[in-house]
């Protein structure tokens, strides 16, 4: 059996994240925390809190993450997965 590759699982940035990225036309999933990105960078703060598509009201939640907290997706199949893993 192959070993896993970043395409093939979930990456956890933040083992308590509440939210998944799923980064680029492989949609491969990155478990982060929303309110760490959106403290880092005035572009996640307006995608995931304003009004843009993204944000949450915008997206449904997905379920329960670990330790019962409540998760959501937002899709970027536009952005390069390895810059993004480079940034997060």
């Amino acid at each position: 059996m192959a070993p896993k590759t970043i395409y093939d699982k979930l990456n956890i940035i933040s083992r308590n994240g509440d939210l998944v990225l799923l980064v680029g036309p492989r949609k491969v999933e990155f478990q982060v925390c929303s309110h760490t990105l959106a403290r880092s960078s005035r572009v996640f703060d307006r995608m995931l809190n304003g009004k843009l598509a993204e944000g949450r009201d915008a997206n449904k939640k997905t379920g329960e993450g670990e330790e019962g907290k409540s998760t959501w997706t937002v899709a970027l199949p536009d952005d390069d997965m390895r810059g993004m893993q480079l940034l997060l």
